[in-house]
C-alpha cells in the first residue's frame, strides 16, 4: 500500500497543500487542458492546492538581491549530547522591478534535497509560476499585489515584506525598541500563568555585508506553567535590513524545549539578477490554473534518502 505523505507551504495569504505520492499513482492537472499522466521513472508528484488568484505583499523596488537563506536546529539533551539536524536552504533573488523568485527544498528531511520547488513572482506582469522541470510546464496563476504601506515615524518602517513566500517585519521604530521593560501577561482562561516577556533593542551591525537592526525579546515561564518545576527561558533575536527592504537576515530562536534554531542569510549579492531567472524558461509550455495542480520532482535516491 502506496504511502502518502502530506505537509503544508505557508506562502503568502493563501497556503499551498502539497501531497507527496508514490510512482505510479497517476496525476493530473487541474484546470490545465492535460490528460492525466503518470510520472516519469525515479520522479514523485507534488500536488499543489488552491484557487483563484494568489496574494502578494507590496512589490519592493529598487533593491535587488541574490541570497542564500539557511535554517539549521541543535538540540541538547540532558546528557550533553547534541543532536543537529540537516541544513536546509532556501534560494531567492528579486529584481529592480520588484520580481521576485524562490527555489525551496521539498521535503526537508524526507527527501533529497536536490528536488526543489520554483517559483516566480511577477509583480509587475501580474503572475506567478511554478515550475514543473520534468515536464517542462510552467503554471501560470493570476497575483494580485497589495499596495505598500505607509512609513511611520522617522526610525523605520513597519510594513510587512514578502519575499517569496517569506513575510518578515521591515524595521521597528526606535519608540517601539525601548530597553528591556518586564511585563507578566495576563492569566489564561484556565488561570494558568504566563510568561513574562522582555524587549530589547541590540543596535545595528553588519550582517553578511549589510546594515541590520536588530531586536531581542525573551520569554519567561514560572515553575507551574506548563508544568515546569523550573523557569523556562526562551530567547529569541531577530535582524532586519533597511538595504533588504525590511527583510529579515537572522533569526536565532533558542527554546530549552526544543533546541536553538538559526536561519540567516548567506552569499547576499545585491548586484542586479540575469533578468531570465523571472520569465519561464524557453520550451516550457505555460499552462493557466485556476485550481489544484500537480508538478514531477525528482524521487530520491535510497542512498541519499538514508543519509537524511
Amino acid at each position: 500500500m502506496q504511502r502518502i505523505l502530506s505537509f503544508a507551504l505557508a506562502i503568502s495569504c493563501a497556503p499551498f497543500i502539497l501531497a507527496l505520492s508514490a510512482i505510479g499513482q497517476e496525476a493530473g492537472v487541474a484546470q490545465a487542458g492535460i490528460s492525466a499522466q503518470r510520472p516519469q521513472p525515479g520522479t514523485m508528484t507534488v500536488g499543489i492546492g488552491g484557487g483563484g488568484a494568489r496574494r502578494a505583499g507590496p512589490a519592493v523596488t529598487g533593491m535587488p538581491y541574490s541570497v542564500e537563506q539557511v535554517t539549521e536546529t541543535v538540540q541538547t539533551l540532558a546528557d550533553g549530547t547534541h543532536i543537529r539536524q540537516k541544513q536546509r536552504t532556501t534560494v531567492m533573488y528579486r529584481d529592480s522591478a520588484g520580481r521576485t523568485r524562490m527555489e525551496t527544498p521539498i521535503g526537508a528531511q524526507m527527501m533529497n534535497d536536490a528536488a526543489t520547488m520554483v517559483r516566480i513572482v511577477d509583480v509587475v506582469g501580474g503572475y506567478e509560476y511554478t515550475l514543473d522541470e520534468q515536464n517542462k510546464i510552467a503554471h501560470r496563476v493570476m497575483v494580485q499585489v497589495a499596495q505598500p504601506m505607509a512609513k511611520r515615524g522617522t526610525a523605520g518602517t513597519t510594513g510587512a515584506f514578502l519575499a517569496q513566500g517569506f513575510v518578515g517585519s521591515g524595521p521597528v521604530p526606535a519608540q517601539r525598541m525601548a530597553a528591556p521593560v518586564p511585563r507578566a501577561v495576563a492569566p489564561g482562561a484556565a488561570g494558568m500563568p504566563r510568561p513574562e516577556i522582555q524587549s530589547e533593542d541590540l543596535g545595528t551591525q553588519s550582517i553578511e555585508g549589510v546594515t541590520a537592526r536588530g531586536r531581542r525579546m525573551t520569554q519567561t515561564w514560572p515553575v507551574d506553567s506548563v508544568g515546569n518545576d523550573r523557569p523556562i527561558v526562551v530567547v529569541n533575536e531577530t535582524w532586519f535590513s533597511d538595504q533588504l527592504g525590511g527583510m529579515m537576515v537572522l533569526s536565532k530562536n533558542n527554546d530549552p524545549r526544543h533546541g536553538e534554531t538559526t536561519t540567516t542569510l548567506k552569499n547576499v549579492n545585491l548586484a542586479e539578477p540575469d533578468p531570465s531567472l523571472f520569465q519561464p524558461p524557453p520550451g516550457y509550455q505555460i499552462v493557466d490554473e485556476n485550481g489544484s495542480f500537480q508538478i514531477s520532482v525528482p524521487r530520491p535516491s535510497p542512498a541519499a534518502a538514508q543519509k537524511q
